[in-house]
């Protein structure tokens, strides 16, 4: 069962948001004036409690205000739920009991279930490679020898290089836009240094 002291507060004028070591992070709104007045000692916690601590604010610290409110309007939901009440349009019941287990998980294993409902939109997406190795190596070497010299060859030209090399390999060739895009990520004193030579 969800607790409503369980919502994480910060206390904005304790200490500037950009030291998060010295911010102070407190369930519900009773614990506002003891945070202020009896500032938290290291040594007086354990070390498993100090740890908890360090993982929750560590934690929050990455989350951003998108992340928060989203994390609020979640909590809301689930207490709404547990007491039986209508959940709103485009909330599904299954949605409701995975972000209750999530939130059982994050108090389990961290400390504080509200972690559990923060959203994880960096995580989403296929970060696989599309290439193989030897169609990256190819175009690695392309831009290396072709079209980070001195005679910079134009890019158009150096992509046609690159086609034929990897028809005549059997690999598949990246698009246009691909090599321009690994032209574009490579570091800029790579650059420097290979066209100075």
């Amino acid at each position: 069962m969800l607790i409503a002291s369980e919502i994480i507060r910060i206390d904005m004028s304790a200490a500037p948001l950009v030291e998060p070591q010295q911010v102070r992070l407190f369930a519900g709104s009773d614990n506002r004036a003891a945070c202020r007045e009896e500032p938290c000692q290291q040594g007086d916690r354990s070390s498993r409690e100090a740890a908890l601590t360090e993982t929750r604010s560590e934690g929050l610290s990455n989350a951003g205000p998108q992340q928060m409110a989203e994390a609020n309007r979640r909590l809301e939901i689930v207490r709404a739920y547990e007491v039986g009440q209508v959940l709103p349009d485009g909330v599904s019941a299954r949605t409701v009991r995975d972000w209750m287990l999530r939130y059982r998980r994050a108090e389990a294993t961290q400390g504080n279930g509200y972690l559990g409902l923060l959203p994880r939109f960096h995580n989403r997406g296929n970060r696989t490679p599309r290439f193989p190795g030897d169609t990256l190596a190819l175009m690695k070497r392309f831009i290396e020898a072709d079209y980070e010299t001195l005679k910079q060859k134009p890019r158009l030209h150096v992509y046609g290089s690159l086609v034929r090399a990897c028809e005549s390999s059997g690999t598949p060739a990246p698009s246009y836009k691909t090599f321009c895009q690994a032209i574009h990520e490579r570091p800029q004193y790579e650059v420097v240094l290979s066209s100075a030579w």
